[in-house]
This record gives C-alpha cells, structure tokens and sequence, in this order.
C-alpha cells in the first residue's frame, strides 16, 4: 500500500520567505567574512564538521574536532580524510587519526568525554582519545548525540538499535521486526529484515529515542519510543531534520508532514503522535538549537540560491542572514552547512565555503544581551 506524500513548497515560495530574513553580511562567493566570525580549521585547508545539531567541541569548551581532507574532494565519493583537533581558540592543531569518509557529515565526529573523541569509518564506531590511542572499536556507526554514559549505533538492512556504554558494552534496543507491524502501510519492501535505521536521537532528560526508517522507498518514516524501545509509536513522515526539542516533543522542517499546516518548510514542535504544538521559526531545514531554547540556526531549503546562513531569535521573534554562499559545494557536493551550537550555546559552528571549492570549519559568538 503507498501512502500519500503531500506536494513540497515551490521554490518561488522559500525565496520570498526567506527574503524576510535580510540580507546577508557577506558575498555569494563567501569572498568576505560574516563580521562575526572567526575560522577554526586550518587555514585554505578543506574542512568539516560532524552532523548537524551536534556540538564539535568537548563538553569543557576546550578542544574543538574536525575532518580534514589533505586532496579536496570533488564528488560525494567517499575519500581520504584526517581526523583533527584543535584547542577551541583556533591554535594547537593536531592529526589524531586516519579514516576514510564522506564530505557529507565528516565522521560522524564527536567528544563523548573531555578526554575521548568518537569518529566513523569503514563500517565501525571507533573511540580514542586526544592523542589518536584506540579504546574500543564497535560495529555500527553512532551519528549525531550520547548521554554521559552511552551512545546509540545503527548499521545496515535488519541491523538494530544497539546501545554502548563508553567502553563497547553493547545490548540491543530495537529490532527492525518490531516495526512489523505497519509494514503493509508503508512504501518500499515489506520485509524488516530489508529496513535501515537512520538517524537516531537521543531526547534530553527522558533519554526517548527518535528514529528514522528506510523501507528502501523515499520518504522515510519517523518512530519513537522509551529507551528500553517500549511506548513505540508511529508518527508518520519524519519532518525535515527533525530531532527532540525536549524529553517528549519534536523540532523539524514541516516539509511533507500531515499535520494540517502548510508544508512551507516552517520550523515547527510537535508531540509524539504528530500533533502541531507551536510554529517557532520560519523556513529552515538542519536546524541547531541552542541549549537555552533562545536561537535556533539553520540552513535555507534544499534547492535555495543563495544558500543562507539564518539565525533566528526566537525570544525577540526576529531573524537575521549570518552568511550566504553559491549552491555548488553545498547542494551539489551534499556538503551542507550543518550548524551546530558549542555545549554551553555561546558559539555557533558551521561549514562555510571560503569560496565554491573550498569549506572551511567556522564559529560565531552568539549575542547574550
């Protein structure tokens, strides 16, 4: 059986939305610097965060973790890559390891500790710490958020919901096969044993879980559950990036969700059975959300010329362009922009092209008046 999907928001649309926002403080070409900001990656080196939503420095606020790419790449290919650190002031930088990755998301890197550094490659979750010195390696891959104790990984068709504590003690969580049940209500492949989990978050405070499903057929699917994978609901379409505002309800891009609102990209909150609770921001697609709940970044819609860079203050209910750029490196190369806020919310990170072939590690202090 196929399920409806609704009609996206012509592009016309989003440009005149966003045009809202302002203009940006710096070229299409990225030629000029956003006033505010300040590169961390080496300089003229090609450079990426993690995921998006996902703070690139140690919960201290001391070191910063970035990928590296000695040959630039020119393709979404999987190439060879650096894992680096630097101290957070841009100084001391450092190879810790090799790997081999994707521009699209790095490694997936990320400090689980002050002292402990998670990174992807080759089909495992490897953890070591700040000299590159392996502490475990897991089968599976953990991308975006962890508690202070353990991370959730994914892997391929059938492979489940695995839990690790910090040094490879793994249960499973969640089996494709639980999903059974709305098998013949979703498109795609109607053996679980052929689904891929994708993209799990981890709720602050309740530690709920939020995943994505691919039954091989676009869109994918959103699920939650308690993080023993008990109360499993179905929420229907994920929203665009969607991850946890707090320990029972969901921010995302509305871009094909039924909830009787329009599809117009609109960052939105909802409760776990698909329940609008309130619209916070304009159009947005990764969203990052800072911890005090005041700002949330994110980059324009897929398909947006120029690419923006857009903060939104939602206490003041205003909105401002940080920075913008052409669509090639970021729309074409699936390199996005992937802002995410430091662990104490007074930076802002993002990927930013220093020029159409080029991406560069960058920051910017977030106004605490």
């Amino acid at each position: 059986m196929r399920v409806d999907v609704p009609s996206p928001i012509p592009i016309c649309l989003l440009c005149l939305a966003l045009a809202a926002c302002g203009r940006p403080e710096a070229s299409a070409t990225g030629e000029s610097a956003p006033t505010n900001g300040t590169r961390i990656s080496l300089p003229g080196q090609w450079a990426v965060l993690g995921s998006w939503d996902t703070p690139p420095d140690s919960p201290d606020g001391q070191h910063v973790v970035y990928v590296n790419f000695p040959t630039p790449p020119r393709d979404r290919g999987v190439t060879d890559a650096e894992l680096w650190l630097c101290r957070s002031d841009g100084t001391g930088h450092r190879k810790v390891a090799d790997l081999l990755t994707q521009a699209h998301d790095g490694a997936s890197q990320r400090f689980i500790a002050n002292d402990r550094i998670l990174y992807y490659t080759d089909g495992y979750t490897y953890i070591v710490d700040l000299d590159g010195n392996l502490l475990t390696r897991i089968e599976g891959q953990s991308k975006h958020d962890n508690t202070e104790t353990y991370f959730l990984l994914r892997g391929g068709e059938g492979f489940p919901i695995r839990r690790s504590d910090f040094e490879g003690n793994t249960r499973d969580i969640l089996q494709t096969a639980d999903l059974a049940y709305w098998a013949d209500a979703l498109p795609g492949s109607d053996d679980p044993q052929e689904w891929v989990f994708r993209h799990i978050h981890i709720a602050p405070e309740t530690e709920n879980i939020a995943v994505q499903l691919d039954t091989g057929d676009q869109p994918w699917y959103l699920f939650t559950c308690r993080p023993d994978g008990n109360d499993l609901r179905y929420f229907g379409i994920k929203p665009m990036h969607v991850n946890w505002w707090d320990g029972d309800t969901l921010v995302g891009a509305d871009n094909l969700i039924d909830d009787g609102h329009p599809n117009d990209w609109s960052i939105r909150r909802w409760d776990r059975d698909r329940n609008v609770i309130e619209t916070l921001a304009g159009p947005g697609n990764h969203p990052t959300i800072s911890p005090n709940r005041r700002w949330i970044v994110t980059d324009p819609p897929y398909g947006a010329d120029p690419v923006t860079l857009i903060e939104y203050d939602l206490s003041r209910k205003t909105s401002r362009a940080i920075d913008s750029y052409g669509t090639d490196i970021v729309w074409g190369m699936k390199t996005h922009l992937n802002p995410a806020f430091s662990h104490n919310g007074r930076r802002l990170y993002w990927n930013r092209p220093s020029d159409n072939e080029t991406m560069e590690v960058w920051y910017y202090r977030i106004s605490e008046d």
